[in-house]
């Protein structure tokens, strides 16, 4: 019976067969992992590509803004010198839109200043 065993084993290797079961095992684990990994990336790398974008646009709508605004305040700057040439004060409409608009224009170069300071 111990010959049969040893001549089974012999035959078969079977302490070679569990051997290579194992490393197999651990070949497929490290696959997994690894495509994993890629698929990670690969959604990283999409975020990354749509932030830049965004900020791309976020960059763009900062500057259309701060423009308008500056329209504002040098329309209301030349109705102001008008009202005066003609001894009349600026309305207080005017003033406040002004107002608002140097607010807004000051903030819209701050966010324009902090997005356009993310680099990649």
């Amino acid at each position: 019976m111990q010959t049969e065993k040893l001549v089974f084993n012999k035959l078969f290797k079977k302490e070679e067969l569990a051997t290579v079961k194992v490393e197999l095992a651990n070949l497929q684990s490290v696959i997994k992992l690894d495509d994993s990994a890629f698929k990670i990336k690969d959604k990283a790398l999409s975020s990354s590509t749509k932030l830049k974008e965004l900020i791309a646009s976020v960059s763009a709508n900062c500057k259309s803004a701060i423009n308008a605004f500056e329209l504002v305040i040098k329309e209301v700057d030349v109705l102001e010198t008008q009202a005066k040439d003609l001894g009349l004060a600026l309305p207080n409409d005017a003033r406040i839109a002004r107002d608002s608009a140097k607010r807004e224009s000051m903030q819209f170069s701050e966010l324009f200043k902090n997005v356009s300071s993310i680099k990649f």
